[in-house]
């Protein structure tokens, strides 16, 4: 299972991708937003791991742990 570091490691290095095609490529905003997507995937994977040592699966498994309305989970997100 991936650590706080490797997920952190990985949201850089999709960050620095996403820099380099918005600033030459802006044709592709469909993968624009798709890195997007992912950068915050890790950084709310990261979250997890280093928070409550929670790695999780599925985006199901994430949406409920950081839940703001999920009062069992330790790692919600107002």
């Amino acid at each position: 299972m991936a650590s706080f570091q490797n997920h952190i490691v990985q949201a850089k290095r999709n960050l620095s991708f996403l820099v380099s095609i918005n600033s030459s490529h802006n044709e592709y905003w469909d993968w624009q937003v798709t890195v997007t997507f992912y950068v915050n995937v890790h950084v709310i994977n990261a979250h997890l791991a280093q928070a409550a040592d929670l790695h999780c699966r599925t985006h199901e498994d994430v949406k409920n742990a950081i839940n703001p309305y999920n009062n069992s989970s330790l790692v919600r997100i107002p």
